[in-house]
């Protein structure tokens, strides 16, 4: 998902390069209505950023829909991926540069959440 010039949200494919001029919301019920097992929802503008997920648009989808919806792109912190998993609002995560990238250099180390803090999920 990615807003255009007018803050109109919109699906996009081509690594986001095309626009599909579909709803984010419609285009979920839509999959879903088409035998879409679960949804992965990631915002463009968040990717990558490690800022946080755009919590509003998993929120919405996951109220739209009744099959799983998973967020991606944007977590930066285990603060971030709380907000969406305890709240509710997506049934599972999928992260990247929070896994890979370390420090206030951003330099390259995988890294994996240490039991403590996948406890602290529940």
């Amino acid at each position: 998902m990615k807003r255009n010039l007018f803050g109109r949200e919109y699906v996009y494919i081509s690594n986001g390069t095309k626009s599909t001029s579909n709803d984010p919301i419609e285009f979920a019920q839509l999959m879903e209505h088409q035998g879409a097992g679960e949804i992965i929802i990631q915002s463009i503008k968040n990717d990558g950023m490690m800022q946080g997920y755009d919590v509003q648009l998993v929120k919405r989808i996951s109220k739209a829909v009744s099959i799983p919806v998973v967020a991606l792109g944007g977590a930066g912190n285990l603060d971030h991926l709380k907000e969406v998993f305890v709240n509710g609002y997506a049934n599972g995560l999928a992260a990247g540069s929070l896994f890979v990238y370390h420090g206030s250099r951003n330099a390259v180390l995988i890294n994996y959440l240490t039991k403590r803090e996948l406890l602290s999920f529940n």
